[in-house]
């Protein structure tokens, strides 16, 4: 065990870390856990996924999914797919329904033919699918079907029918925002330009917070509003602002340009500014695009407020449609502003109690439209019963563990094995003693955690910066875990927080063994510097970065290419760094990998 200090700008703090197969001694993995992105406690008075009445919902739901036309199977094998992971772990790639899907969409690709189809519906949750199965075997059809929706984009930043040029469909255009977000989450690359003018038709369309399904070229509805229009439009607001680093997920957040007061904006919104008389001036939180903050403003507050006023599950043909934008909406909202409250507050628990009453004989859903299918209404009820936005881009348990089997099956010193996000009284050091044993914890298990300990993580954030101090350097020692789950978590963290004292954490992460959480510690390192265009790796190691390692290991001389190139950038980071603070001390090198 080689002990390590670590001393920035004023934070010293001592840590272990594991070399040779040895073994951290702490019991950070609870606050490299808790940092994930978890549910509104308030909003899970009574239920959560893993309540056994919710998962019996799902379970029952699942057994109504089925295939048919490729759109209709590839929301079942996304509602599978999220199931699995929430209540096994595990994503179902050998499942027939999945695995068959899979296989349609990556021959389209192939053949070029998905542009061509007739809603967008069906290219953006193909994209969505081949991400969550397994988005590096999927990494080609995934760019391909990136290109398709940029093609299919209209001049307004609008999604829709293919023999409709010209029009904005509202409905379609939430799945393409989605996609755009999803695909972002996975480390591709998309194009900043079609997805800013998909935020800013979602704005601009927006009549006093409220949206109608179809609009025409000038942006004119052409119907009323209708809840579920409302509830795409908001969340794709949210989303797409995330996407764009214009919500940082994060309260009282230090802000190079002008702030927004005054604007009916959340705390967490940052917004850039036009330089003026061509002064560039950035924002700390590192808007990726120019977007106008009046706008934004406004149309969040303004969509919160209507919809807050008008808000009920009970919606016609398309409900479970509507419960899954709702959950998307809760989810988003949630992390630009750090709670949801008022007319929300128990909007989960709401949304249980009203599947409950809507329930089939035998489980699932009714279409009760000609084209919502039992199976499809089944999807969409699926994926609001496990809250899919907290699971999509979370890699399941059978992710790669080096060293390590991972987390394994095992029970808490609590009610039952699950702690009650709303019974937990327990503060911040009393839950961490409760999880010194963390090792036997499953991941189930510490995704209850992570609700449960919401209330006291916010509080946390709130104390003085001793106390944040020492937690944060905690946390700092989970980048050297055994674990590739914790190590991946712990670095998501730190570069999401963008605060330069987590730069020696993210520099010697980028000597990751594992070159997937190398390029996201090296991807945190340029939007904490700004240094988005001078600091890049090339081409082929950022598209091979997210190959399993033991693929890679299969072409050696790649792997060494990519190694090599991670190295001279760890050298270019540590130099970088030390310009800027000299008296910094960076971690002691990493050993190789395998030695």
């Amino acid at each position: 065990m080689l002990a390590t200090k670590v001393q920035s700008n004023g934070l010293s703090f001592q840590a272990d870390w594991p070399f040779r197969g040895l073994v951290v001694k702490t019991v950070v993995m609870t606050l490299a856990i808790i940092a994930l992105v978890t549910a509104n406690v308030e909003a899970q008075e009574k239920y959560y996924p893993e309540h056994p009445e919710v998962q019996a919902l799902a379970d029952r739901a699942v057994k109504k999914l089925k295939g048919g036309p490729v759109g209709d199977s590839t929301i079942a094998a996304l509602a599978l797919v999220e199931h699995s992971k929430r209540y096994k772990q595990q994503v179902p790639r050998n499942h027939q329904l999945v695995k068959s899907t899979v296989e349609r969409i990556r021959k389209m690709c192939a053949e070029d033919t998905i542009v061509n189809e007739v809603e967008t519906y069906f290219p953006a949750l193909a994209l969505i699918l081949l991400a969550e199965v397994d988005a590096e075997r999927n990494h080609k059809q995934i760019l391909h079907i990136l290109g398709a929706l940029k093609k299919r984009q209209q001049q307004t930043g609008a999604f829709t029918y293919k023999a409709q040029d010209g029009t904005g469909d509202c409905s379609q255009t939430q799945f393409a925002a989605l996609a755009m977000w999803v695909a972002k989450s996975h480390n591709f690359n998309v194009d900043l330009e079609m997805a800013e003018k998909t935020l800013n038709w979602f704005c601009k369309v927006a009549r006093q917070g409220k949206w109608a399904y179809m609009y025409n070229s000038q942006g004119r509805p052409t119907a009323g509003p209708t809840r579920s229009m409302n509830a795409a439009g908001l969340s794709s607001v949210y989303l797409m602002a995330d996407m764009l680093q214009l919500n940082r997920r994060k309260k009282n957040m230090q802000s190079g340009g002008r702030q927004a007061e005054g604007l009916g904006l959340p705390e967490t919104v940052s917004i850039y500014v036009k330089p003026v008389a061509g002064k560039v001036k950035r924002n700390d939180g590192g808007p990726l695009v120019s977007f106008d903050r009046g706008l934004l403003g406004s149309t969040i507050n303004a969509g919160n407020n209507s919809f807050s006023s008008d808000f009920s599950y009970e919606y016609k043909a398309w409900n479970y449609y509507y419960v899954y934008a709702i959950e998307r909406y809760a989810y988003f909202r949630e992390q630009a502003e750090g709670s949801i409250g008022g007319r929300f507050e128990n909007w989960y628990d709401e949304g249980v109690e009203f599947l409950k009453a809507k329930e089939l004989k035998g489980g699932g859903y009714p279409g009760a439209h000609p084209k919502m299918s039992t199976s499809s209404a089944s999807a969409f009820a699926i994926l609001f019963l496990v809250r899919s936005s907290e699971i999509i881009n979370l890699p399941p348990a059978e992710s790669r563990s080096l060293g390590s089997k991972g987390f394994q099956d095992g029970t808490l010193k609590s009610e039952g094995g699950r702690i009650r996000s709303n019974s937990a009284a327990q503060n911040l050091s009393d839950m961490m003693g409760m999880l010194e044993e963390g090792e036997s914890l499953s991941t189930a298990q510490l995704q209850a955690i992570n609700a449960s300990l919401k209330k006291q993580i916010v509080e946390f954030r709130n104390q003085d910066d001793k106390s944040r101090a020492e937690i944060k350097g905690f946390l700092r020692s989970m980048i050297g875990a055994k674990n590739y789950y914790r190590r991946l978590i712990a670095v998501r963290f730190l570069a999401g927080e963008q605060d330069m004292d987590n730069v020696p954490g993210l520099i010697y992460a980028v000597s990751d063994p594992d070159l997937k959480i190398a390029l996201e510690a090296h991807q945190g390192l340029r939007l904490i510097s700004r240094k988005i265009d001078s600091m890049k790796l090339s081409d082929e190691t950022v598209e091979n970065a997210r190959r399993d390692i033991d693929v890679l290991k299969k072409e050696p001389e790649l792997e060494a290419r990519m190694r090599s190139e991670f190295r001279v950038m760890e050298r270019k980071w540590s130099e970088w760094f030390l310009r800027i603070r000299p008296d910094a001390e960076l971690f002691g090198q990493r050993d190789e990998p395998g030695s």
